[in-house]
């Protein structure tokens, strides 16, 4: 969880249209919460801290997949995994691979890497994790297809609780249907 990580401090240009700071007392609770639903929560002061943390809990050599994730990309983690020689991307090799010729082994390739990298569009206080999909590939290994799944999730995520679900009445900041019917879902059809 990056305490501190807005999209500004990273790039100027960037701004978060639904991020708030969080509390010392909210960031605790919603770290406590994960960790008896069996989470391991490394905290990280700020971006570059995070990269640090993600690039040093894969194996080297390990297989790793990554959903479409802006976190992951600000934060310079796609591009350290696509350069680098210490892991197997899995991204890459699916992209050069013929999807008509070879559509069983890029569904397979994507759903059951050794590590899988992601991030979700809210997590509540209570360890509650929402994620939002436009292809649903990232769902599966994050469920049950990888062996290890690392999600980096900005502190601007947090919201209270599952219980404000998205829908008409329901849609205002800080609700987890309202992150991502408003910011995360738009992201997606850029």
């Amino acid at each position: 969880m990056i305490e501190k990580l807005t999209a500004e401090a990273i790039d100027p240009a960037l701004k978060l249209r639904y991020g708030r700071a969080k509390s010392a007392a909210d960031l605790e609770r919603t770290a406590v919460a994960l960790e008896g639903d069996g989470f391991v929560v490394r905290r990280a002061a700020n971006a570059a801290e995070a990269k640090a943390i993600v690039l040093s809990l894969i194996p080297e050599g390990a297989e790793v997949a990554q959903g479409a994730s802006q976190t992951l990309q600000l934060i310079g983690v796609t591009e350290a995994i696509e350069k680098s020689e210490r892991y197997k991307p899995v991204r890459p090799r699916i992209w050069a691979m013929d999807r008509q010729k070879q559509a069983d082994e890029i569904r397979r390739l994507g759903a059951a890497p050794d590590v899988m990298l992601g991030s979700v569009h809210a997590v509540t206080q209570t360890g509650s994790l929402m994620a939002a999909s436009m292809s649903g590939g990232q769902l599966g290994p994050y469920a049950s297809g990888a062996a290890h799944v690392i999600l980096v999730v900005g502190a601007q995520k947090i919201v209270a609780d599952l219980e404000d679900q998205p829908g008409p009445h329901h849609r205002g900041p800080g609700r987890p249907g309202h992150r991502v019917l408003r910011q995360a879902l738009p992201l997606k059809e850029e």
